[in-house]
């Protein structure tokens, strides 16, 4: 399942997830599977400075996708894990959100309205995809209309 790294995530990061025992995460963590080793890898990070370099202890609020890259909202944190949350945001734009495979720049049309960091193999596919689903809007209009339905 995909949101079994998620949750994974939150429960073995108590303490970025939860303040005082109390959930500080709004929404969900909402981008794709190839972001999941930056995720984890910068959750692992701010924890270990927080534990061993005595960085404040902050509270992550949302993790998503917007605009083709990563926003990892955090509050409360040391400078260091704002560092490492830019840095973080830097490579998104260069790691695929599906596979994670790496990305030479942004794989999405200027005009489009939903950009996506892709690699060309998962653009590929999602274009597929969206084509087979237009194609099959336009056979059930097509079908109706041969019925006489409005």
């Amino acid at each position: 399942m995909a949101s079994d790294w998620r949750e994974a995530l939150m429960k073995k990061h108590k303490k970025l997830f939860f303040h005082k025992g109390n959930p500080t995460f709004i929404g969900g963590i909402a981008c794709g599977e190839g972001w999941r080793p930056l995720i984890e890898t910068l959750c692992e990070y701010i924890q270990f400075n927080i534990d061993n370099n005595d960085d404040m202890q902050g509270k992550i609020v949302r993790i998503k996708e917007k605009l083709a890259g990563l926003r990892f909202y955090y509050e409360d944190g040391s400078q260091r894990a704002y560092d490492a949350i830019n840095f973080a945001t830097a490579l998104s734009y260069h790691i695929c959100e599906m596979c994670g495979a790496w990305v030479d720049k942004s794989a999405h049309d200027p005009k489009a309205v939903w950009k996506l960091t892709l690699c060309k193999t998962c653009e590929a596919e999602r274009v597929t995809a969206h084509v087979h689903k237009l194609m099959e809007v336009a056979r059930r209009q097509k079908k109706k209309r041969k019925c006489g339905t409005p």
